[in-house]
């Protein structure tokens, strides 16, 4: 604290960053976000009830009767006063923090209905819902992460509502010292999924990147204990990943890891053969590619531990598992080809979503995606050149430009096209079509029977960001209302 002015013994019945959403006697936090800047707001958080402000400057003008402080980092002071409002909830309940760059959400997805499953009352803040067991509320906003409040006032209604656990997807973002969403979260145990290219815009460099990845490990707590919970701290790591060895140095968590061999797909079941100690079994589940396989082993190996179950009974259910919205999500529709809706937006989610469906198509493979705007743009070449690998027709469209110009971004991505590839030309196996729903019905018209339509980057969310408006979206609803008014 730098500095304050007024009161300061004051009881405040809320903690906002909104000014709409502050009433009679909230604490404001004039936080700097990407467009808009809370300092411009104090004094309608004033008018709307707020008593305390807390600000990383001095307003010209002060009201009386307010508090205000004036802090280095609004952000980082949010997080800690939040951690307390809230009676420090991390510290009564055990959270698990997923993070990874692919596969966090479908794993924290596969884990909550595990758990669940097992009769462990369980809560999940993840980027398709929040909530506990049958209290789920979808996640409408663009953030994984919530902001701190949002987090621990979360955490604090799941130990309320008797949670016995809480799994909580933690992005680069949220660990990261630019933000400290996630820095008062005192952290039970991590789970670490495949880590690989994302978010450099953000971090800068990929050596930030896993940096603030590592984060996570810095913030579990093995002093921490819980009296229904008899296993000590752990680290669960993807060992077949080449980063793995990054998060193992100087390690004293327990590390665990799961391995599966003989695995065999088809479109919609995957055959494999798990090893534990000096035993093994084979399954097949209803659940598509190896990947999602991968995400599975962590899920059931993180049930194992919280249940105390062995790992070949936790996998007795995962017969009844699905997919989280949004995920390799198959349209159901009366035409001779398959349309899948699918969030993946990196490189390395790419190239196992793509060589999946190279694999298991009978005819064409024909692919609709877009890179975000003001979002890491090293990334839109090596999208262009898997996507090159392994498709028959690309229609590149939009995903979110946000301020971006749309096309540009398309003709970056196409320049990776062309960088591995000659087959593809325009008007022919290659479509530049912006909008998204344009693309969409492009992609339909297209396909033949046994084709495979493979629509990449949206999946579960509900909008569209451009730089002059947002465009309400549900890929899902969207392809079958085109597929609905589909003539062979």
């Amino acid at each position: 604290v730098e500095a304050c002015y007024g009161n300061t013994k004051v009881d405040i019945t809320s903690i906002q960053i909104d000014s709409r959403k502050v009433t009679l006697h909230s604490a404001f936090f004039a936080i700097k976000g990407e467009h808009n800047d809370g300092f411009t707001y104090i004094s309608e958080a004033i008018k709307n009830g707020a008593l305390v402000i807390f600000t990383d400057r001095i307003p010209s003008k002060k009201q009386r009767n307010i508090t205000y402080i004036v802090v280095s980092n609004v952000r980082k002071i949010l997080s800690r006063v939040a951690h307390y409002f809230y009676h420090q909830p991390s510290q009564h309940l055990p959270v698990i923090g997923i993070t990874g760059t692919d596969g966090k959400t479908t794993t924290i997805w596969f884990a909550f209905h595990l758990l669940k499953s097992l009769n462990i009352r369980v809560g999940v803040i993840s980027t398709v819902a929040s909530g506990w067991n049958d209290n789920l509320r979808e996640n409408t906003f663009h953030q994984t992460t919530p902001e701190a409040h949002t987090i621990h006032r979360t955490l604090a209604e799941m130990h309320a509502s008797s949670c016995k656990v809480a799994l909580l997807e933690s992005t680069s973002h949220g660990l990261s010292h630019q933000t400290y969403r996630l820095r008062d979260v005192h952290y039970y145990a991590a789970l670490y999924t495949p880590i690989g290219h994302e978010h450099l815009e953000f971090h800068r460099s990929f050596e930030q990147y896993l940096q603030d990845k590592k984060k996570l490990l810095t913030q579990v707590r093995p002093a921490l204990q819980f009296s229904h919970l008899h296993h000590p701290p752990f680290l669960i790591l993807n060992l077949t990943n080449k980063y793995t060895s990054a998060f193992l140095q100087s390690q004293k968590l327990p590390v665990y890891g799961l391995f599966a061999d003989n695995i065999k797909e088809t479109m919609y079941h995957t055959s494999f053969t798990v090893h534990w100690g000096n035993k093994q079994r084979t399954y097949t589940i209803p659940i598509p590619n190896a990947i999602n396989i991968e995400n599975m082993l962590a899920a059931v190996l993180l049930s194992s531990l919280i249940s105390e179950m062995s790992i070949f009974d936790v996998f007795d259910h995962c017969m009844t598992l699905t997919l989280p919205p949004g995920r390799m999500q198959k349209i159901t529709a009366s035409v001779p080809f398959s349309v899948i809706v699918d969030f993946a937006h990196t490189p390395q989610a790419f190239e196992k979503i793509l060589s999946f469906f190279h694999r298991q198509k009978k005819s064409r493979l024909i692919v609709v995606f877009g890179s975000a705007g003001e979002r890491d743009t090293k990334k839109r070449t090596l999208q262009g050149i898997i996507a090159a690998q392994y498709a028959d027709i690309i229609i590149l469209t939009d995903e979110d430009p946000r301020n971006e110009d749309s096309y540009l971004i398309i003709k970056e991505i196409e320049k990776g096209i062309h960088t591995t590839s000659d087959k593809f030309c325009k008007g022919t196996n290659l479509f530049l079509i912006p909008s998204r729903k344009k693309a969409i019905k492009q992609s339909i018209q297209l396909a033949h029977p046994n084709d495979i339509v493979v629509l990449l980057g949206k999946g579960h969310e509900n909008s569209i960001i451009y730089k002059d408006h947002v465009l309400e979206w549900n890929e899902a609803k969207i392809v079958k209302q085109i597929l609905s008014q589909y003539k062979a």
